[in-house]
């Protein structure tokens, strides 16, 4: 939940960013969501790719929607707009079904 966050918001609170992706992502001056939407889907394809794994812009794509919902939510609960990080209850990005060929858990 976003309220346990004071200040900081790192990479690794969007779903398909972890540890690996969010080496890759510190690296490359990312560090936390706000920079994380300054990017392109491109650009993020790009910086989390390897030879060995490729990961898609539609993927990154989602990845930069969850983190705009999460800055969104965070601004309105800071204007008093509600506790919640989603008015949804969740903010889990519909699958493509090719989240297996794209990367495996590990390199997430």
């Amino acid at each position: 939940m976003l309220a346990d966050y004071e200040g900081e918001l790192p990479v690794e609170l969007v779903d398909g960013i972890g540890p690996t992706f969010g080496s890759r992502l510190r690296e490359n001056g990312i560090e936390e969501l706000s920079q994380l939407v300054e990017r392109s889907p491109d650009e993020l394809a790009e910086i989390t790719s390897t030879e060995r794994v490729s990961v898609s812009p539609e993927r990154t794509a989602t990845w930069l929607e969850e983190a705009n919902e999460r800055l969104r939510a965070l601004e309105r609960r800071d204007e008093g707009g509600g506790e919640s990080d989603d008015e949804s209850g969740g903010t889990t990005p519909a699958s493509t079904g090719n989240e297996a060929t794209e990367a495996t858990e590990e390199e997430q």
